[in-house]
């Protein structure tokens, strides 16, 4: 299994950012198709030439201007079409930080931030509920080399030197980064980081009714297991630490 990962971050006022990390999930045999249904969808909407034309962004089509564009609302429903077609499993997970965005940021000593934990553990209940032979992939939307080196130093620290994180077995413990404008997954990944981020931050549904209802749509694509072996609550597929249950 393939497993795209992208952040987001609203800014609600000085030092007081939400932070949201999603996870698109789908299988490797449907990849392939997937990229020609959305380089069909790029086509059929901006009339690119190539796939790399245009890079589908959340926080272009879904900011407080671009939700009111019928087009923009369009297009978003359509990638909600197409998750449905190729079952395609999207995580999200947020989380408030008072005291600023320095805290979302990888810590020095190669620890992995409480998001990623919660991600990876969605990721894994999946595996081993729905497809116990496979493996998990896990990509991250590439920044630079010394931040990309950093994920890596403390997603092999989380996986290898904790309890829990010993557990994981099904995941791939080598991470892979990509660039986002060329890869068609990533770019949904974006999209659901963004909405889970910005719906948490405040553009809920009384004030923003169509990000709420593309919300509740790609939450019920989501998987919601049952988590007895990590604690008593369940591991909702989009909730916000701290907020929802863990």
């Amino acid at each position: 299994m393939l497993v795209f990962l992208d952040e987001s971050y609203q800014l609600l006022q000085k030092n007081d950012v939400w932070i949201a990390l999603s996870a698109v999930c789908l299988l490797k045999e449907h990849s392939r198709e997937i990229a020609k249904e959305l380089y069909n969808l790029k086509k059929r909407f901006w009339k690119i030439g190539a796939p790399d034309d245009i890079e589908i962004k959340g926080s272009k089509l879904l900011n407080r201007r671009g939700i009111q564009s019928p087009r923009n609302r369009d297009f978003i429903q359509e990638i909600i079409s197409l998750c449905k077609l190729y079952k395609i499993i999207p995580f999200a997970v947020a989380q408030r930080h008072p005291e600023g965005l320095e805290l979302s940021r990888l810590k020095e000593g190669g620890l992995l931030p409480d998001l990623h934990k919660a991600i990876l553990r969605r990721v894994h209940r999946i595996l081993l509920d729905k497809y116990p032979n496979r493996w998990a992939v896990l990509c991250f939307d590439e920044r630079n080399r010394q931040d990309n080196r950093r994920i890596s130093r403390a997603f092999r620290n989380y996986l290898f030197r904790s309890k829990e994180g010993q557990e994981l077995q099904q995941i791939i413990e080598t991470p892979f980064f990509y660039d986002s404008q060329i890869t068609p997954v990533g770019e949904i990944a974006d999209i659901v980081a963004y909405i889970m981020c910005t719906r948490y931050a405040g553009r809920k549904g009384e004030v923003d009714p169509v990000l709420e209802n593309f919300f509740t749509d790609f939450r019920g694509l989501t998987y919601n297991p049952q988590a007895d072996d990590w604690s008593s609550n369940q591991l909702w597929g989009f909730s916000a630490l701290g907020v929802d249950h863990d």
